[in-house]
This record gives C-alpha cells, structure tokens and sequence, in this order.
C-alpha cells in the first residue's frame, strides 16, 4: 500500500472551499494568499495555483515565483509519463488555465 503525498492530504481537507459572492471572503483561501504573500486577499480572483502552492508550501515544498499562475506550474517538478497519484496537472482553456492535482489513477490508467 502506498501512501499519498502529505500535499495531496492536506488538499482533501480543502475539499469544498469555495469563493464567497459579495464583500466576504473565504477565511481558508485568505490564509492560502498570506502564507504565500500574495498582494491580494480577496477570494473573487482565481486561486487554483495559490491553492496548489499552499498545500505544496504547508507540506515543505518550494513553490514556483509565479505560483498564482496556473499555466506556471507547467515547469514545476518532473514531466511523468501518464496520471499518478499527486501529480500536479496543468490544464490549458480558452483565456488561461487550470492546475490540480491528480487524487488517484484507475485501472485502464486514466
């Protein structure tokens, strides 16, 4: 049995953090911007790249300068072949990206 990167445990606990309409903002996601020392604390602008860099950051990791970015985890770590567990996914859309984290593989490797 292998055991999930501390990264990818500390990611669960954040399982349904999620933006706050109006002039609050999600307390979990203004910690994720003040331990990375973001210049922003509001939780409108995306933060999928500030989320992969806190839980990287609260497990020991470095986290890129542009960690904010989600197309600038691209050149973070090493290339793997196919989905592994807690793998950094970089996805690209229309108008920018997207990065996750791989929680699991299955059995025909998807």
């Amino acid at each position: 049995m292998t055991t999930e990167p501390l990264y990818l445990t500390r990611a669960r606990r954040d399982i349904g953090v999620r933006e706050i309409k109006g002039p609050r903002h999600n307390a979990r996601i203004s910690q994720m911007l003040q331990r990375l020392g973001a210049w922003w604390r509001d939780d409108e602008t995306p933060w999928c790249g500030v989320a992969v860099g806190a839980w990287l950051s609260e497990s020991g990791f470095p986290v890129p300068k542009a960690y904010f970015r989600a197309l600038a985890w691209v050149d973070y770590g090493v290339a793997c072949v196919g989905p592994a567990q807690g793998a950094i996914a970089v996805l690209t859309r229309e108008g920018g990206g997207h990065v996750a984290l791989v929680t699991g593989v299955t059995r025909d490797g998807a």
